[in-house]
């Protein structure tokens, strides 16, 4: 008697045009987590994290920029650095021109090896009055609220934001008691009036969630992509919403599959909402799709794999910003690969049209 079995599992496959595109190194041996922002004069400007491992004791922040839309980019230049790690920037360009950046400082490293037990997570903030060519000494951050306490786990994540009556949103994730085995985040909003001096009105997302990137939509409502659990396993981005400028949210819906995070949120000139995201199962890279009714639905069926290429799921981080003339510029960084004829850890740009979702 032969015998057969059945084991299947729901799985995700992607059909559509292959379309060229431009890629573009930002800087190589490095560049993890990219924050991306279009300035006021048009240039471009990343942060990014140099210097050792994703883990590791010798992580400083440098910036480079570029003057014809991501194409060319300057040597990257000294942000900051200390004796430990600095790493996770959150960064912006404020109304007046100061370049604003929010970073995390993770110290407790033994011989260069970081100890679980003494690991400890500061958030500092400096600043640049002249495009970034020198940056006041890093001051820890202050929240106006006893009860909100940064505590030994916390960090900023991703773009800031400015809103039209000059408030600086900055998101920030940091570790609650665990209720279990595992260690549990909750992903939080603060508030600056003073252009990132002080923070104040801590307000929660959502408990069991982290990085998280923060989206003013054109009608003022707030649209933020978080990453936590996937009920089928792993992390994934959700989306939660806000119609109160952040001070309650919806509960996050699940939108990616486990694997798929961290999330970066775009609002383009034609009022749609892109999304880009790591995808941290193979093929390895960065995805994106867009939404064009404020994150209600999302166009699911016209994904867009934005890199393919990394060999290990340590890659993505993307950030995205829309140039003057239409284009789309999304930067990444991707580990071990050959794309620039190189094996290494890089940070890169690809330039794309909004007509790819089309």
């Amino acid at each position: 008697m032969v015998r057969s079995y059945t084991m299947g599992v729901d799985d995700q496959v992607i059909v559509g045009a292959v379309k060229k595109v431009r890629r573009y190194l930002i800087t190589p041996m490095g560049g993890y987590f990219p924050v991306l922002t279009k300035l006021n004069d048009g240039s471009l400007a990343a942060v990014f994290r140099m210097g050792d491992y994703h883990i590791g004791q010798r992580g400083r922040l440098e910036m480079a920029t570029s003057n014809d839309g991501g194409k060319s980019w300057t040597s990257p230049r000294l942000v900051t650095s200390s004796h430990t790690d600095d790493r996770n920037p959150a960064f912006c360009q404020l109304s007046d021109g100061t370049l604003l950046l929010a970073f995390g400082r993770l110290s407790g490293y033994e011989n260069g090896r970081l100890s679980k037990e003494k690991a400890r997570f500061q958030i500092l903030v400096t600043r640049s009055r002249d495009g970034g060519e020198t940056w006041a000494e890093p001051d820890p951050m202050v929240v106006d609220d006893s009860s909100f306490d940064l505590g030994p786990a916390c960090s900023p994540y991703g773009r800031m934001s400015q809103l039209r009556d000059g408030t600086v949103l900055l998101a920030v994730y940091k570790e609650h008691p665990p209720t279990g085995n595992e260690r549990e985040y909750g992903s939080y909003i603060l508030r600056s009036q003073d252009d990132g001096r002080t923070w104040k009105d801590p307000t929660l997302v959502a408990q069991g969630y982290n990085e998280t990137s923060v989206l003013e939509l054109s009608h003022g409502e707030l649209l933020a992509a978080l990453r936590g659990p996937h009920s089928g396993g792993g992390e994934c981005v959700a989306i939660s919403r806000s119609d109160d400028l952040g001070h309650t949210w919806s509960s996050p819906k699940q939108l990616t599959v486990g694997g798929e995070h961290p999330g970066d949120l775009c609002l383009l000139k034609s009022g749609t909402v892109l999304l880009t995201f790591g995808h941290r199962r193979v093929p390895y890279g960065v995805h994106a799709m867009i939404s064009r009714d404020s994150g209600h639905s999302w166009v699911l069926d016209r994904r867009v794999a934005l890199a393919s290429y990394a060999t290990n799921a340590d890659s993505g981080y993307p950030s995205s910003v829309q140039l003057d003339d239409g284009t789309i510029y999304t930067a990444y960084y991707a580990t071990t690969c050959m794309t620039f004829n190189e094996f290494g850890n890089h940070a890169a740009g690809v330039a794309y049209s909004e007509e790819f979702f089309a």
